[in-house]
């Protein structure tokens, strides 16, 4: 039902799920408020009418939306029939915000237009989709948004608060599924079915055959993962499935990790695990990510903790609004693996990282003090992320020994540029975006004319690499940061069989 007064909108009423159709246009409304006005208003109660507006002209929006459709698809004229407001409702009639027709109505006719020109005319966005069969992980390895989606689906959210969940466009949301729909996969009901145990069940299976681990509690999974000296990551996400996906990620890089799924516990569990990093998701539910993150900035004992907002819009607003709340920065949705990795590095690696003036003041020292050594000529490959590092480590083997010293940034430049110049020595870090440490060494070892190549290992003191697979992979030394630049040219001596000698 539409109401009118005074030739303006004045609001809506009925029609599907509408309480939340509010709530979802309520939050869209929050998240949408300009910064500024945030700032500068004293007067929460103009912000609440404020964000009451906006989402009012969204609910209407969605409304006149699915009248437009409806008549397409029935062909004919709607029956239409009018109530007057008596005088019972004035005193709610003075206080409805009364909005211009033409604008909204213009932009809804644009919007359907849009949604006709892309072959979604027999798809409602009202609807509710259903998964009709249970999802193999090959079925969607290949689009990680649509999996994404698909794990989310649990009959209890419309298309438009799917695009809400996941912050994207609903046309873009809409395209995405229209195969699976269209395949049966998907089936579109008029009413919300509630989630199911079956459904989480299932959602927990698809999980362990994609990330091939073994699902149990995540708060139990800190007392079950075996370096307790490693950083604890807290996730804080309604989606069992995200926090599955971020974990694998997680203790891949040799962290520990715990998630949080209910909006009430969030504060008392991460009080209590004390975390070295928060991954925190900006939409769900009771409260949004930007309200969680104020709550844990005021909270002493979590003050100072890294706060890392996940986020499917990408938008100048957010990342002002991200930092006004006290995070340090957010990552966009869907996860991706690089992106966690650089994040976790960049945290983490602030109390253990290398005093690169201490480093490059003792080795300027040193070779000062030596002089200009006369010896073996060696060539070393220098693979490390850090351009700090790889001009330290260059300026000690160069000043200290007179070697040939390669550097690049990534394994992958690694790899090639091992097959070019043929290194007697290769000092590598651990954690590395794209390409790990570990993993240019399985590539490195799995080459017969590569595999001999000494490596010696440069790790942060958070993460110390399991001794039995650094013996697997022949790692020959490990050196700590920071390092002291004697040390380094020590035991790259060693692990080529040099006595050692400076001079």
């Amino acid at each position: 039902m539409l109401c009118f007064s005074s030739g303006r909108l004045a609001g809506i009423s009925g029609g599907i799920d509408a309480i939340d159709r509010w709530d979802r246009n309520l939050a869209l409304a929050s998240l949408n408020m300009p910064i500024d006005r945030l700032v500068k208003s004293t007067d929460r109660q103009e912000i609440f009418l404020n964000a009451n507006k906006i989402a009012q002209e969204c609910a209407i929006e969605e409304v006149l939306f699915d009248i437009i459709q409806f008549s397409q698809q029935k062909g004919d004229r709607l029956a239409c029939r009018f109530i007057p407001i008596n005088d019972k409702n004035t005193q709610v009639k003075s206080i409805l915000p009364l909005l211009e027709i033409q604008p909204i109505l213009s932009k809804t006719i644009q919007a359907w237009q849009e949604w006709e020109k892309n072959g979604l005319v027999k798809y409602a966005p009202s609807l509710f989709p259903i998964l009709q069969r249970s999802v193999k992980a090959t079925d969607f390895k290949d689009n990680k948004k649509l999996q994404f989606l698909l794990l989310s689906i649990d009959g209890s959210k419309s298309l438009r608060s799917l695009a809400i969940h996941h912050q994207q466009k609903l046309i873009d949301v809409a395209k995405l599924l229209i195969t699976s729909i269209d395949s049966g996969l998907i089936t579109l009901s008029l009413t919300k079915q509630s989630t199911t145990e079956s459904r989480d069940t299932e959602e927990r299976k698809l999980f362990s055959e994609l990330d091939r681990v073994e699902i149990s509690s995540p708060t139990a999974q800190i007392t079950d993962q075996k370096d307790r000296k490693s950083p604890l990551i807290a996730c804080v996400d309604d989606s069992l499935s995200v926090y599955k996906h971020l974990e694998k990620i997680i203790i891949g890089h040799g962290c520990r990790s715990f998630g949080v799924q209910d909006p009430l516990k969030i504060i008392p569990s991460l009080i209590k695990n004390k975390p070295d990093l928060i991954f925190l998701d900006l939409v769900m539910p009771v409260m949004n990510g930007y309200e969680v993150c104020e709550q844990i900035r005021k909270t002493p004992s979590l003050t100072n903790v890294p706060i890392i907002i996940l986020t499917g819009n990408d938008g100048l607003i957010d990342r002002v609004r991200t930092k006004f709340v006290g995070a340090n920065g957010f990552l966009g949705k869907p996860i991706e693996p690089q992106s966690i990795i650089k994040t976790l590095d960049k945290y983490l690696d602030k109390k253990s990282s290398v005093n690169v003036d201490r480093i490059v003041k003792s080795a300027r020292s040193t070779a000062a003090d030596i002089g200009n050594p006369i010896g073996i000529a060696k060539r070393v490959l220098v693979i490390d992320d850090d351009r700090n590092i790889r001009e330290v480590v260059s300026m000690c083997l160069h000043k200290l020994k007179g070697w040939d010293v390669l550097t690049v940034s990534s394994g992958q430049e690694g790899l090639d540029r091992i097959c070019l110049n043929h290194p007697d020595a290769i000092v590598l870090d651990v954690m590395m975006p794209e390409m790990d440490g570990l993993a240019f060494l399985r590539h490195l070892r799995s080459n017969t004319s590569t595999k001999h190549i000494p490596v010696i290992l440069l790790t942060a003191n958070r993460y110390l690499p399991d001794k039995e697979l650094l013996t697997e992979l022949g790692v020959m030394e490990v050196i700590s940061k920071p390092f002291l630049p004697i040390d380094l040219v020590r035991k790259i001596d060693l692990a080529l069989g040099l006595n050692g000698s400076l001079a």
